[in-house]
């Protein structure tokens, strides 16, 4: 496992949201050093790697004594110098390369990765929809093309067409045509229904009928997400 899916597994143990952590983290840092949820994003894709200090808070945030147990799952590759790691690395590389001593595998054809964003979006009442909140997952080849990221359905307003959740993939547009379902920000508050017009003007309308159609007036604030394809 390379290490950036462990920090991120060790996460997902503790049931630690990355705002949680970059929180915690904060009693472990030396004076006048940050951590972003977006840059824990970077590290568990990969992406970046911690310095020293940021990976010591981590290690304590998870309540991991020795820092190289949460980056390293050989024992004896944490004892190595960065040369012998270095060394090890590229050994490790060779030897994958070369059919002498690995299984011929067949060919995978490559996965497409869509961000999830771990704050739900309300079908109900409403929560505002935080942009660093997330994490990569695959989307298989029953995910529509168009998607670019993914939501988790909170609530039952739009019962039985999506329940409550339900992940749901999502074209990123500004605009909509009435009678389709989308991603909303009313006011701040993010909402997932189908937009909806009449003589009156626009609303935001629930296909569960115990919920009132919400009407968008002029001073209302209607920002479009995109719009839900599967």
């Amino acid at each position: 496992m390379n290490w950036n899916d462990r920090i991120r597994k060790v996460r997902k143990e503790r049931r630690m949201r990355r705002e949680d952590v970059v929180e915690t983290m904060r009693a472990y840092l030396p004076d006048g050093e940050t951590v972003s949820t977006r840059t824990l994003a970077s590290w568990e894709l990969g992406d970046s790697e911690p310095k020293i200090s940021h990976a010591i808070a981590l290690a304590k945030t998870y309540q991991i004594e020795n820092v190289t147990e949460l980056f390293f799952d050989d024992p004896a590759e944490a004892a190595l110098t960065p040369e012998g790691r270095e060394l090890l690395r590229k050994y490790r590389e060779l030897l994958l390369e070369s059919p002498r001593y690995t299984h011929r595998r067949p060919h995978l054809k490559p996965v497409r990765q869509l961000p999830l964003y771990d704050l739900p979006v309300s079908a109900g009442t409403g929560n505002f929809l935080d942009s660093d909140c997330y994490e990569m997952v695959d989307a298989d080849d029953s995910i529509p093309l168009s998607a670019d990221f993914a939501l988790t359905i909170s609530g039952n307003s739009m019962s039985p067409t999506l329940k409550n959740g339900q992940i749901v993939w999502v074209c990123q547009q500004n605009t909509l045509e009435p009678g389709e379902i989308g991603i909303f920000c009313l006011n701040g508050q993010a909402f997932c229904k189908e937009l909806a017009q009449d003589e009156k003007g626009v609303f935001l309308y629930s296909h569960n009928p115990a919920y009132t159609p919400i009407r968008v007036t002029e001073y209302d604030e209607l920002l479009v997400f995109g719009k839900v394809v599967g």
